[in-house]
């Protein structure tokens, strides 16, 4: 899947929230920032995870951090933001 499927993807797929569907929409016409955000994954490094927050393959998405950590932390940082 090329990049501008994969963000076509994150706004028909049920599983993101409207907040999510609404900063997708906001750059909808704006090639290089989808193709920034969407080329590729979040790299993870010997330090750990690292990379900031927000809706795109390349930053640490808070469904990267509800798929390493438990629930109960992911709801602790999501309360914190």
């Amino acid at each position: 899947m090329n990049y501008k499927e994969t963000y076509q993807e994150w706004l028909s797929n049920p599983y993101f929230d409207e907040d999510t569907k609404k900063e997708l929409t906001a750059i909808e016409n704006d090639e290089n920032e989808i193709k920034e955000r969407f080329y590729a994954d979040l790299a993870f490094g010997t330090a750990g995870l690292r990379g900031i927050i927000g809706i795109e393959f390349r930053v640490c998405i808070l469904l990267t951090i509800h798929t390493i950590f438990d629930r109960d932390f992911y709801d602790l940082i999501w309360s914190k933001l």
